[in-house]
């Protein structure tokens, strides 16, 4: 079993990775243009777009994802 699961890590890993990565650059600029506009409609609009995310349940989010880009834009396999 141990091989098997030290197999399918690194994908996991490279996965997790890359996603770390492309979040923490949006983030940045996100807050980077939040803060250079602030009190603006750009920053409310910036703030309640990251509000709105960060309270969304992951499985909801996953659902529509998966909905969006394998059924409406057919990217991805569904499964």
């Amino acid at each position: 079993v141990w091989d098997i699961v030290l197999g399918k890590a690194s994908n996991s890993l490279i996965l997790m990775a890359s996603s770390l990565l492309m979040v923490m650059v949006l983030s940045f600029v996100l807050a980077t243009v939040s803060a250079w506009k602030k009190d603006s409609t750009t920053d409310r609009l910036i703030s309640t777009a990251m509000f709105l995310l960060a309270s969304m349940p992951v499985f909801w989010l996953g659902i529509v994802l998966i909905i969006l880009f394998s059924v409406k834009l057919p990217l991805f396999p569904s499964a």
